[in-house]
């Protein structure tokens, strides 16, 4: 974005690095505005193999002159396949047992009472 105009520059190119710290593995991606959800950025999808301390870098290139800017993050083992589906499976336990719960309770009171009343009205 031009700082006096606030106006989107779109003759940009983005690249995105992302070298692993230990092994000197790099993969590398180019930011398009389809990969975005928001037309006005660019966005690039990156799927690092393996868990460690990863180098970001992202480049910028426009009209020949480019700028660099550079992190490191420490990137976490993938979750296992099934923990997306574990919420699913899992999830609707909780209202069958807040059903059988409330299902007890009424039981219970319903018992309750009865001994009561067997207790007032002898046989």
């Amino acid at each position: 974005q031009r700082a006096e105009t606030k106006e989107t520059i779109a003759d940009t190119s983005i690249e995105i690095i992302a070298r692993k710290a230990s092994s000197g593995f790099e993969t590398r991606q180019f930011a398009t505005r389809e990969a975005a959800t928001n037309q006005l950025f660019q966005a690039a999808w990156l799927e690092l193999p393996a868990a460690g301390e990863w180098t970001i870098t992202a480049q910028v290139t426009r009209e020949g002159e480019t700028a660099e800017l550079s992190l490191d993050v420490w990137v976490a083992s993938a979750p296992p396949p099934w923990s997306d589906l574990a919420i699913w499976v899992v999830w609707p336990v909780l209202p069958i047992a807040l059903y059988a719960s409330a299902l007890r309770g009424v039981s219970a009171r319903k018992k309750g009472r009865n001994d009561v009343a067997r207790r007032r009205c002898p046989s």
